[in-house]
């Protein structure tokens, strides 16, 4: 498993493109689109559709356990998904130090590790539910044009529930 990107300044917490750079990274790396870059991507676009559209949806992927850590891969290995969830977090401390308004990236980074960690935690059998309600103080403070620009969809107004549930494998069904 990879450490910490070190590279961080191109990281940012809302990329359209991120699934074309997986993409580009396997073919450049690899000479092919891997099976695990595929079914990342598909979840990531998945859970981009279903904010997009005007009815409620569902979308489920799984975490696997790897040397006793939940991973996800990503640049052609497994990563822990702990790690994403700091990168996250870095990514939204660094962008507020530009734009303090983006400190609901922090909040909700904090959040996302904190239910990670919690994840984490769960046995084969066990399973969790919370929610991510949508940010309506800072779409108020800010607008929309800010709240799209952080990947939002102000139209929609959307909050998330989710359930993570760990399988006999040891490995977590998130369900958004």
């Amino acid at each position: 498993m990879e450490p910490l990107r070190e590279n961080k300044e191109k990281i940012r917490s809302f990329d359209v493109l991120s699934s074309v750079n997986q993409f580009r990274y396997d073919l450049e790396n690899f000479g092919e689109i891997k099976a695990e870059t595929r079914e990342q991507v598909i979840n990531e676009e998945l859970s981009l559709i279903c904010e997009g559209i005007d009815r409620s949806s569902r979308s489920s992927f799984v975490l696997k356990r790897l040397e006793g850590q939940l991973v996800y891969f990503n640049d052609g290995t497994w990563r822990p998904y702990q790690l994403l969830l700091e990168d996250g977090l870095a990514v939204a401390k660094a962008e507020k130090e530009i734009d303090p308004r983006k400190k609901i990236l922090v909040d909700l980074r904090n959040q996302d590790k904190y239910y990670g960690q919690k994840m984490a935690w769960l046995s084969p059998g066990e399973s969790m539910t919370w929610y991510s309600a949508y940010p309506e103080n800072e779409a108020k403070l800010y607008g929309d044009d800010f709240m799209i620009s952080l990947g939002f969809k102000p139209h929609r107004r959307m909050g998330f529930l989710y359930q993570a549930s760990c399988q006999e494998d040891g490995s977590i069904l998130l369900q958004s």
